[in-house]
């Protein structure tokens, strides 16, 4: 191997790759985690009710993180019809498993 190939596998192997699960946090990915998270059924016992609006909270701040001038409203008025139509079930197991891996991670800081 040459030099200047030597020192290009070099830069290479040291640059970060974005993580997988980055290539989803887009305000569309998030809003459509809010929008799964709300549809409980209110006849839910309260621990699951209570559970979900925290996951629909941790998305909507996760949103806000990225841009504090988010217009919430406003893109769920314009992204109506597609926000309307997520299968729910796939989106909560998406959903509910980076919350879950949050909170494991936030419960480990408590000792």
């Amino acid at each position: 191997m040459t030099k200047s190939r030597f020192s290009i596998a070099i830069l290479l192997a040291a640059t970060p790759l974005p993580a997988f699960a980055q290539a989803t946090e887009t305000p569309m990915a998030d809003m459509k985690c809010m929008m799964a998270a709300g549809s409980i059924d209110p006849a839910s016992p309260k621990e699951q009710q209570d559970a979900m609006m925290l996951m629909a909270v941790f998305y909507v701040g996760k949103v806000y993180g990225r841009n504090p001038a988010f217009d919430v409203s406003g893109f769920v008025s314009q992204n109506k019809a597609e926000l309307e139509a997520i299968d729910i079930g796939a989106e909560l197991k998406r959903c509910t498993s980076e919350f879950g891996k949050r909170g494991e991670a936030l419960s480990k800081l408590g000792g």
